[in-house]
């Protein structure tokens, strides 16, 4: 997101921030992990990097669909 405006905006908090933007930080903290790097507990990619939720939920979808596949063959 870009801020172009320079001018305080009605209704922010007294830090500055509106409870909207500490809101959409907070899911996004939540979906990208701390500083957006992901988080350790969820693994890591292939460049030894930790998933993001999103990037965790890909994994078990596919490992689901290996698995998936292997019982079809039996």
């Amino acid at each position: 997101m870009r801020l172009t405006r320079l001018t305080p905006t009605p209704g922010l908090s007294s830090r500055g921030i509106s409870p909207q933007i500490d809101a959409i930080q907070e899911i996004w903290r939540q979906l990208r992990g701390p500083g957006g790097k992901g988080w350790p507990q969820l693994g890591q990619n292939d460049e030894g990097q930790n998933l993001t939720l999103v990037d965790a939920v890909a994994a078990i979808r596919q490992d689901l669909a290996r698995i998936e596949k292997k019982l079809e063959e039996r």
